[in-house]
Parts: C-alpha cells; structure tokens; sequence
C-alpha cells in the first residue's frame, strides 16, 4: 500500500473520502432513521392531488325526462345506455347506479331502476322523478273540447 507523507493511505476514486473506522454504518442509519422521520412527519399535512374517481351510468335528470311509459327496450338503451350490471334474476328490472368519489371530500350516489312489462317500460323508481308538467301541458292541449 503506498502511504503518504503523513502515513495515511491517499483516497482513491470518485467520491468524498468515507470516515476511517466501523463507524460509517452508524451515520447512514442515523441519516436513513431522520429522513424517515421527516418524511413521515410532512407529508400526512401535504394536500395532495385526488382523483375524482366516477363509476357506473352516468345518469341526468333530462335522460329521464325523456323517458315515457311504452318505450321498448332498445329506446330506453337509446336514451340512458345499457345498465353496466344487469340482474340475473329478472331480466324485466335494470338498475343503474353512478358514484362520484371525491377522496376526503364527497361521496354521492344515484341510483335508478326501470321495470318492463311485456317489453315495454312500466315503472321507474330511484333518486331520479320524470317531470310530469310537460306530459300534463301537451295532454290538456291534445284534449278534446266540450
């Protein structure tokens, strides 16, 4: 080993010279566990980005304005699209269901469930109410009088 003038052994390499004896391994876990420490002690105070995450048939209450009794299958699909789960058990029931989530801030949930009967739309029931006033205003016009 060359030594130099001092008797120490010059360093070699690219890096800063690494403390003399068994030591070294005492520093990294000293700087490993205040890392640690520093960033498990920041970052739950961090308002981080969230996705707002949507799932399901994204329903509004025009879609089932425009739904009427009688309508088949295929129009009520037309209008609101295919339910994403549909019930084995009766084939003459489709659910809907959206959910927004907002992590930390909001959770919503709407749901809507048309009934057919021989095919045709009969009832609807859920968080949604058709708007009646312009079925109402168009049947009193389409009236006969007298």
């Amino acid at each position: 080993m060359i030594r130099n003038v001092r008797g120490v052994a010059p360093h070699v390499g690219g890096g800063p010279p690494r403390p003399s004896g068994g030591c070294h391994w005492l520093l990294r876990a000293s700087l490993l566990g205040a890392g640690l420490a520093l960033v498990g002690g920041v970052l739950p105070s961090c308002n981080l980005y969230r996705v707002a995450v949507q799932q399901g048939n994204v329903i509004t209450q025009e879609m089932v304005d425009r739904l009427k009794p009688g309508m088949t299958r295929e129009q009520v699909a037309y209008i609101l699209g295919e339910p994403v789960v549909r019930n084995p058990f009766d084939q003459d029931q489709w659910d809907y269901v959206h959910t927004f989530r907002l992590p930390g801030r909001m959770d919503e949930q709407r749901k809507l469930s048309l009934v057919f009967t021989d095919g045709a739309l009969s009832d609807l029931k859920g968080d949604f109410k058709p708007n009646l006033e312009e079925e109402i205003e168009t049947g009193a016009a389409d009236a006969p009088d007298g």
